[in-house]
């Protein structure tokens, strides 16, 4: 990006205007913008109240308090009866549905968490047992005014949407373009972070199965920058590769080896 404001060569090429990669304050600007909302952190002095935003931010820091230890925080859903009736009445309305990656037909995003939902059809729009275009530009120009993650939509024709999912919840796997190809009507979609929603500097699939242990699994696209900080990789719930498993857990064995063997020579070097 060239920063200058409305430069019609980069607008043509596609660039969008980046936070800078510079240090300010002692903090870097593009890790501020893209890091998640602190969770809330207990205050050490009153059991039954939380730390302000700005305190939680300090200590955390300071503490280096891991995203884990953050969660152990937060009050289980397990004593709401409300939201334990809403997460299992939720779950029966997807009962009746299939979700495949060939069954993809459009796309929403959702205003409140920014994250892309799929919408499915059994069969493809236009076809004897599927959708009909109107009906289906109908919903497109109906969910233009809003929607957000497990919210319903008109069913009419058999498009639906998956109803447990919840905002803040990685991108589904099925929104991703299948390996086999686009069949049966199936949409071809861009390329995006499932685990924060960017859509640059995504790191892809042969990379992460090479650098990070995944099991076997089929790992989702994240961004460079939630795989630099380690992130768990969400997968798939495809079948495991165990040629690949195997592999994995070798590679991670050796590199523990090489870091405790490097360990061992630097403890030496100092003791010498």
């Amino acid at each position: 990006m060239c920063d200058e404001q409305g430069c019609k060569i980069c607008a043509r090429i596609k660039r969008k205007i980046r936070t800078p990669d510079v240090e300010v304050d002692g903090y870097n600007l593009r890790e501020e913008v893209l890091r998640w909302q602190d969770l809330p952190v207990p205050n050490p002095f009153d059991n039954d109240h939380y730390l302000p935003a700005n305190e939680a931010r300090v200590y955390i820091d300071t503490k280096g308090v891991s995203l884990e230890a953050l969660k152990q925080f937060i009050p289980t859903s397990k004593g709401d009866s409300e939201e334990q009736k809403a997460v299992r009445y939720s779950k029966t309305l997807d009962k009746g549905h299939s979700f495949a990656a060939s069954k993809l037909r459009a796309t929403v995003p959702c205003d409140s968490c920014g994250a892309v939902r799929c919408i499915f059809s059994d069969n493809d729009v236009d076809t004897k047992k599927g959708p009909s275009t109107i009906i289906f530009e109908r919903l497109v120009r109906n969910l233009e005014n809003g929607y957000i993650c497990g919210n319903p939509i008109n069913e009419d024709g058999g498009l639906f949407v998956k109803r447990q999912i919840r905002c803040g919840d990685f991108i589904e796997s099925q929104y991703y373009n299948p390996s086999s190809g686009v069949k049966g009507g199936r949409i071809v979609t861009k390329d995006i972070c499932a685990i924060c929603y960017e859509t640059e500097e995504i790191v892809q699939i042969d990379e992460i199965r090479k650098k990070r242990d995944v099991g076997g699994k089929n790992p989702l696209l994240i961004c460079r920058h939630c795989f630099n900080k380690n992130f768990e990789i969400p997968c798939s719930g495809g079948r495991v590769n165990v040629k690949q498993k195997e592999a994995q857990a070798k590679t991670t064995k050796r590199k523990c080896l090489d870091k405790h063997t490097e360990s061992g020579r630097r403890k030496g070097r100092k003791q010498g």
